[in-house]
């Protein structure tokens, strides 16, 4: 399972939320929420995903990816929270693109 599969089940649980509840306050499908939080599905939601279930869990997007973003020893800050969610939804073709956009504008003055 993700980090972010976990931190949305023990968001969840701490809520005493059942999967079926939090699909009805989020408006993902209960089949979606239990693929998340499956350890045997390694695709990542993307980032409208992200955002409802936050919404709905009452906690923000960057605590979904807290673990995540420890791990990676990334500092606090939700823009990269942001941009780490939409790396990961990319295909290797454009993450390709968004580095050598991304170098590009590092080397613009």
């Amino acid at each position: 399972m993700s980090a972010v599969g976990e931190n949305i089940k023990t968001c969840r649980k701490r809520l005493n939320l059942s999967q079926a509840k939090l699909a009805e306050l989020s408006g993902i499908s209960q089949s979606a929420i239990s693929d998340i939080e499956n350890p045997a599905v390694t695709k990542l939601p993307n980032i409208d995903t992200v955002t409802r279930l936050a919404r709905a869990l009452n906690v923000g997007v960057e605590e979904l990816l807290q673990e995540e973003k420890e791990n990676q020893g990334m500092p606090d800050d939700p823009l990269i929270d942001q941009i780490m969610v939409i790396y990961r939804l990319l295909t290797p073709d454009r993450r390709k693109q968004l580095e050598v956009y991304a170098r590009f504008l590092a080397d613009q003055k």
